[in-house]
Parts: C-alpha cells; structure tokens; sequence
C-alpha cells in the first residue's frame, strides 16, 4: 500500500524539557506551522516517555519501555489545550492523541502541553518526553496508481476523443479521477475525460485521484490545423499555386483539392478570371470580372443537406454580384437552384429562387468568410463564425445541381460577380457544429478575418 507524504510542519519554539512537579503544573505553550503547500485536514500531538527513545525511534512499545525496567507513565498524567479557556485533554501515550484540527498551508496554531503528576506520585522529577506530530491532508492512501490509458492525443482542431484511466487502488477505495488540461486555450477535457481540440498548439492532459492527489498520470496532446474533414466533395484554394492553371495571365482552370476532381474550368473566352494580390487584404486570390468557371456537378440533385464554405468580397461599387450558384449561371432567375449573392444595399443573400434567406451584411467590400448550411428543412447562414440568418423553409430541391463559381445573368451582365474568391469548399452533408468551428477557424485563422 503506497504511504501518504508527511505534511512539513515545524514546531516553532522545539523545547528540549519538560520540567513538572506535583498536581497541576504549569503548562508549556508551543506553536506548530504548516510549511508546506498543502493543507493539513488533520493535526495529531502525542507525547510519549522519551527515557529509551533511539534515533528514528519514536513508537516504542509498552513491553519495550517496562522491559527496560522504566515505569511507563501513568494514564492522566499528560494533558493539552488550545488556549487557557478550553479544559484539558488527556494524550494517552499509545491510544489518545490530542487533535488540533487542520491546518491550512501557511498558517500557525498554538497549544498548551503539561505533565500533571498526581500529588502522591513519588515520579516528581525530571522525565524525557518527546512530541509526536502527524498530520493528514484526508487522502486515501489506498489509492495507490493513476495511469491513462492512451499514450497520447493527436487530433485535428474540432476533434473530440474520450481519455480513460486506470486506477489501482484497494477494495472500497474511491477510485474516481479528476481530469484536467493546462492549455484549454488548445484543447479542454471533461469530467469524463472527453477532450475537445480547440486550436493548433499542444498541452498536457493530466488524470489525478480524486482521493489520493499524489497518484496521478499526465500524456501530450498535440492539435493540428488540418483544416477539412475526410469527405468534402469540392475545394479550391486561391493560396495554392499548384491548382491555379494560368495561361496569357488568365485562369484558365482552378483544380479541385478534394480528390474528387470537380476541376473548375473558363467559360468565356473574352471575360476571365486572373489570379490577383488586391485581394482586399494584400493576400493572393481569384478575381472574377462578371465572369464564372464551371465545376463538374459535386452534390446531388433534390432535396438535399449540404454545408459550404467561401471567403469572398465583392466591389464596393458593386453591390449585386453572385458569389456562386449550384445549378444556374443567370442570377438564380430560371431553375430551381441556390446559392450566394448580394444585392442593391448590401443584402446577402442564401438564395433559392422562390426563397431567398436575406440578411443586411456590412462589409462585403472587404473579405468575408460566408457559411451557408440546409440540415432538413433548417437553412442557416453565418458570417465570419456567428449566425446571422436562419429560417425553416420546405421545398427547396435543386433540378441541376452543376457549380458556378462567380456568375452572369443573361442580359445583365452588372448583376454578375465582380470581386474576388479566395477560398470555396463544399460538403453534400450538413456538418455538426464541431465541424463548422473547425472549418470556420481554419479559414479565419488563414485569411485574416476576425
């Protein structure tokens, strides 16, 4: 069984005697602090006949003492109290010990120790004594171990996972854990040892004994920015020069990152989009002047759940402009489409043609991270990480669901979109809110956005 470690306390005036004769001597005060950084829950004194006492020695036996031929001192004889108020208490050298109570880490009690020998004992004299101390600070001992169970935690911003322990302790010892994490700005734990990953970083995840602080196991946890979960069905990134194709300074196709090879590619040769560093925030994008790419079709057609992503501003000289659109390049107007446009006086738009989700937006000169979700019939757009729309709508399928980044309404090419995209990705599933936080802090953290 593991032992407890002695609390560090130290008695400030150490007598080296003891001096007593007859009834009712006068008492010794002493004065007893707490060095430690722990707190005492409990404070024992005893005092036991010194005459035998060897070095590191300080619970001899009755039979050891009367064996060496000196007369244990008689029950009674003993007697301490807090202050000159209280009455006294006996310490029975071997079974009573006088109790002080706790002793917080710092602070200092005071007590009152005498020898009353009784008036017909013929022990009048001088006697060695030694004062035992022991204090506790309430933990079970019989908890001996804590070790979690994982060596340790990678995961991705957004990632959760369960960390479990095991516990070796003794039969009806409190086994439970207390979890903790010293970086909670990287990632934070629960009661049960469920562990958020909050933002890149890394940290320490600590279990300790709920009874024994001593017993306890720490393991690494390193979190990521790897910015998308596994199954995102399109994704174009302006700041990756890999994908962007160009050819007589025009951009000539954007390539998917996603894996499933959406490709956007040019759908006019007069008007195309060129790759930019007047991005609004002097970072490299796609600029797009009433022009769009086609992108393959990535969702599916009906009455679908998606949830897409996009950093975008559009001119400030140019308040109609489609960002992009699944199934219709003419400004939503024809077709059972949706998308993402503003409009005259700075609305922005989730867009069905016979439901539009508008919302006053300011700002949409400058660069905006945009996320639109349809989960059921609950259609949702955030800005920038905060919902700034939401309704519940039926009947919103798309007939066509073929990707228009940028766009051009026939005969009004103004309404078509003027400004930049920086970064697009789609999912043909609405994402849990974990998985939003983790994309949207990707991206923000990426493109500057607050």
């Amino acid at each position: 069984m593991s032992k407890e470690k002695p609390v560090n306390l130290t008695l400030v005036n150490d007598p080296q005697q003891i001096v007593f004769s007859g009834a009712n001597a006068a008492p010794l005060t002493l004065t007893l602090r707490n060095d430690d950084n722990r707190d005492a829950k409990s404070v024992l004194i005893n005092v036991v006949r010194g005459d035998l006492l060897k070095k590191d020695d300080l619970t001899l036996s009755p039979e050891e003492l009367t064996g060496g031929g000196y007369k244990v001192v008689d029950e009674m004889w003993v007697e301490c109290r807090l202050s000159e108020l209280d009455a006294w208490r006996v310490v029975d050298e071997w079974d009573i010990p006088f109790d002080l109570g706790a002793l917080n880490k710092g602070d200092s009690v005071s007590f009152q120790l005498r020898v009353n020998v009784p008036t017909n004992s013929t022990d009048v004299g001088r006697m060695c004594f030694a004062i035992m101390i022991s204090a506790s600070t309430g933990e079970d001992v019989r908890v001996n171990s804590v070790t979690i169970d994982q060596p340790g935690f990678s995961l991705s911003v957004g990632d959760s996972t369960q960390a479990t322990a095991t516990v070796d302790a003794q039969v009806g010892a409190d086994d439970s854990v207390d979890w903790w994490s010293d970086a909670p700005d990287v990632a934070v734990v629960d009661v049960d040892g469920n562990i958020e990953a909050i933002a890149p970083g890394k940290g320490v995840i600590r279990a300790v004994s709920a009874a024994n602080s001593a017993a306890k196991s720490s393991r690494f946890i390193v979190v990521d920015d790897i910015p998308v979960v596994n199954d995102a069905k399109v994704w174009f990134d302006a700041l990756d020069n890999d994908t962007l194709i160009q050819s007589g300074g025009k951009l000539i196709q954007w390539l998917d990152k996603s894996g499933y090879g959406f490709h956007a590619s040019q759908a006019s040769e007069t008007l195309q989009p060129v790759v930019v560093t007047d991005s609004g925030f002097g970072m490299q994008a796609v600029y797009f002047d009433r022009d769009y790419m086609l992108a393959g079709e990535p969702l599916p057609t009906g009455k679908i759940d998606y949830t897409v992503f996009i950093v975008a501003r559009c001119n400030s000289s140019f308040q109609s402009s489609s960002f992009f659109s699944f199934g219709s390049v003419d400004g939503f107007t024809t077709g059972t489409c949706f998308g993402l446009q503003s409009v005259s006086g700075n609305v922005l738009q989730h867009y069905y043609p016979n439901s539009g989700l508008n919302k006053l937006s300011a700002g949409l000169s400058a660069p905006q991270l945009i996320t639109i979700t349809m989960s059921g019939n609950n259609r949702s757009t955030r800005q920038n990480g905060v919902e700034v729309a939401a309704d519940t709508a039926s009947g919103l399928n798309i007939s066509d669901s073929l990707l228009y980044l940028g766009g051009r309404e026939l005969n009004k090419p103004t309404s078509a979109h003027l400004g930049v995209i920086c970064e697009f990705i789609a999912y043909s599933r609405s994402l849990t809110p974990a998985e939003i936080a983790r994309n949207e802090f990707y991206l923000m953290s990426k493109w500057g956005l607050s």
